[in-house]
């Protein structure tokens, strides 16, 4: 029995050390089925963790504009997936043209590359459904006309994922836990000896993510 207990304790700290807080602010984009990532709108996930329940705000907007809706969300959290919903929009700003429509979804963190993303869909309007990318984001939420960042880091998220390049934290992260090593090349040879290939191509995405 003694045995038993200290299993399932080894298993439940195990779980607890590899469970990712996910709370904050996140960052990046909505896009509908169909369209480009070049056509997407900049979107904002606030997400407060409680007893794993979730609530904050999300903040759409319409890329090139001051247009932009304030909603409030709640939802769950299991290991690395959010399941969120809205429940109302506290605020808006657009004109007749712009129909807000309130939005739920599964997102899923990528511990690799750093982004948190799935698929939404709206429970008012049947056509409104695409996916979301989203990065852990330094910036403070804002329910003011002035955005919670520029919406050129929309172009920039979407350059780095054309690239194939992690989330802007897990990018530090490499670059901070970097170790340079010396390579070796055969007496009189200047060809690159296979076993460096992987430590070079590290050296690679180490600059290639480096502002």
């Amino acid at each position: 029995m003694r045995i038993f207990l200290l299993f399932c304790f080894t298993c439940f700290t195990l779980v607890g050390l590899t469970q990712t807080d996910l709370s904050g602010l996140w960052q990046g984009i909505l896009v509908k089925n169909g369209a480009t990532n070049a056509q997407s709108n900049p979107f904002f996930l606030e997400i407060k963790i409680e007893n794993a329940k979730i609530s904050g705000r999300t903040r759409e907007e319409i890329y090139k504009t001051d247009f932009f809706a304030i909603g409030k969300q709640y939802g769950t959290v299991t290991e690395n997936v959010i399941t969120f919903k809205h429940v109302a929009y506290s605020k808006k700003q657009g004109n007749s043209k712009i129909t807000w429509c309130k939005l739920e979804g599964n997102l899923t963190y990528n511990e690799k590359t750093g982004y948190l993303e799935g698929k939404y869909s709206s429970s008012d309007c049947r056509t409104n459904a695409g996916k979301i990318i989203l990065f852990r984001s330094k910036a403070t939420f804002s329910e003011d006309k002035v955005p919670i960042a520029s919406q050129s880091t929309r172009d920039a998220l979407i350059r780095d994922l054309e690239k194939g390049l992690a989330a802007p934290e897990i990018r530090t992260k490499n670059r901070e836990n970097f170790v340079f090593e010396p390579i070796y090349f055969d007496y009189d040879k200047a060809v690159i000896r296979p076993e460096y290939f992987a430590f070079l191509t590290r050296i690679v995405d180490v600059v290639n993510g480096h502002s």
